[in-house]
């Protein structure tokens, strides 16, 4: 096993958020090749990940394109420092290409970060400039997506996945503990923040697994079950 050492300058709170998002955060951003100053598109931008992302391309310099379900969550995204939200209702997913266009000024995306699958991911594809990459990490939409023959053929955009086990689990142990200590200067430098949602002690175990898995909790914050100390 490893130890990843956690300064005092971290709270538990925060180290119990520093490892599954940012550092897949993190390494989407690696795998898709994105630049100070690209484009970079994400679904499902609510989420804490995708919140997390939005905080870290801010800090590296890349743009982001977040898309939303609900109009509401646009200003908040803006809080967090995307660049541009786009609310897209279920069935709305065709028309995300073309708003994505006039916002890269049709050059499309750089790449991107597609966790819904389904409809979404040929949208995406469609938003992506020539030879760019879709990454799938998730399956909001099921467990089937829809992909572009136009872009794919005609356009060189690949669609490949992202898992954090393989990625992170490449690396060597001191290229696993460079991400950590890189995700926790960010957290100690106030660039990432948790998103924390609801708490229960240990008693309301039960609880505290209904809440985590309930509808709309992703973009709620992270569930916490509380020890005594």
């Amino acid at each position: 096993g490893e130890v990843i050492k956690v300064p005092d300058s971290i709270t538990n709170e925060q180290a119990a958020q520093a490892i599954t998002n940012p550092v897949t955060a993190i390494g989407m951003l690696e795998s898709v090749g994105v630049k100070e100053g690209d484009f970079v598109l994400q679904a499902a931008g609510g989420s804490t990940l995708g919140k997390q992302l939005i905080q870290i391309c801010k800090h590296r310099g890349i743009k982001s394109i977040s898309t939303v379900r609900r109009e509401a969550q646009v200003e908040e995204l803006k809080k967090y420092g995307a660049d541009h939200v786009i609310a897209i209702g279920d069935g709305q997913e065709g028309t995300l290409a073309a708003k994505v266009m006039e916002i890269t000024g049709g050059k499309g995306a750089y790449g991107a970060i597609d966790p819904v699958a389904g409809a979404m991911t040929a949208a995406l594809q469609d938003s992506v400039r020539e030879g760019g990459k879709v990454l799938v990490y998730g399956a909001l939409g099921g467990l089937e997506y829809k992909g572009s023959v136009v872009s794919t053929l005609f356009r060189g955009v690949v669609t490949t996945s992202y898992w954090i086990n393989r990625d992170f689990g490449a690396l060597t142990p001191e290229g696993r503990q460079t991400r950590a200590a890189e995700v926790l200067k960010l957290m100690t430098d106030g660039v990432l923040t948790p998103h924390s949602g609801k708490m229960f002690p240990l008693a309301q175990a039960k609880d505290a697994m209904a809440d985590s898995v309930r509808a709309g909790r992703s973009s709620d914050g992270k569930t916490f079950l509380i020890t005594e100390a």
